[in-house]
Parts: C-alpha cells; structure tokens; sequence
C-alpha cells in the first residue's frame, strides 16, 4: 500500500576554452514519488495521530457494548484504543510527487597574470504535488472522530513552485609585494 520512488541524474561539466578562459556547469535533476502511508510520519502533533502508535495501540475488542456509535461516542476512548490501522492505509490516500533542478555555471577570465574575473549563476527549482483524501472509514474522516465531525469526508491537492537565482561576480587581484 505504500512506496517511494525515485530517478535521479547529474551531469558535471568543465571545459578550458584558452588559457584565459574557463567554464563549467553542475546540474542534478531529481523526481520523487511517494505513496501511501508513511508508516511513522508525524502529522498531526500527537503521538496517536502515528500509524505505527495505532497499530502497536488498537483494540479490536473494547468489551463496552455501543448501540449507536454516532450518539454514543467517546473521544477518549478512540484516542486511547486506536483506530483501526488496516482500515485506515485501505481507505486513505497520500501522494506526494516533486521534481528538484538545481543547476550552476561559472565562467572564469583571467585578465594578465595578476587579475582574474569569476562570473557564476545558479538556479534551483522545486515543484511539488501532494493529494490526500481521507474518506469516513479512516480517523481524520470518521463520524466517530472530533476531526472527521468537524470536517466530514475531506481532502485536498496542494500544488507548490519555488525558484530561487543566484549571482555573483568576483574580481580578484593576486600580487605579492615586498
């Protein structure tokens, strides 16, 4: 039910054009695909909110005899006993899919034997994808639960893109005197 997937390739590059100038380039492409749930992610703050505290924690069998879960619920006593880990990795889904560029490139010029100019730039770029639906036979979507009576059966799909630029330009002069 769950997995993780990833590709990733670099490619570094250095060329002397002459002997005053040199470039370079430095890339790395990465793409992620993670899925299903992350048996000990921590999302919620609260150690019961872990996949693993459910499984390690639930009960199948509490001994209380409940006619009407919907009236006579106990929030305490779910935290306590756990929710039903299998049900839950059935009926959830998470999904996060990114891609990560990161590429720089320098140029370098020497100007006689004391002087050289360092040009280089840079590039990173994330993009992210995460789907999670949580339907009423999980905790964050059950009846039963504060979460899933706040927010019925729910999910969401968060799209996210970051670029970030660099520069910078150096000019040295290496001379020694005396």
């Amino acid at each position: 039910n769950s997995g993780y997937y990833r590709y990733q390739g670099r490619i570094n590059f250095d060329q002397i054009i002459n002997p005053n100038f040199k470039v370079g380039v430095n890339t790395n492409y990465s793409v992620t695909d993670r899925f299903g749930t992350v048996p000990a992610e921590q999302t919620t703050g609260f150690f019961y909110g872990n996949l693993l505290y459910s499984v390690w924690g639930y009960r199948p069998a509490s001994g209380r005899i409940v006619l009407d879960p919907i009236q006579d619920q106990d929030d305490d006593f779910l935290t306590l006993a756990g929710f039903n880990p299998v049900k839950t990795v059935e009926n959830e889904l998470r999904r996060t899919y990114s891609d990560l560029l990161t590429s720089n490139a320098y140029g370098e010029y020497s100007f006689g034997k004391y002087v050289k100019l360092r040009v280089t730039g840079g590039l990173t770029r994330t993009k992210s994808r995460r789907e999670v639906f949580n339907n009423s036979l999980t905790r964050s979507g059950s009846p039963l639960t504060t979460t899933g009576q706040n927010n019925g059966v729910n999910g969401s799909v968060i799209y996210s893109e970051m670029s970030s630029f660099l520069n910078e330009n150096t000019l040295n002069f290496n001379k020694t005197f005396g």
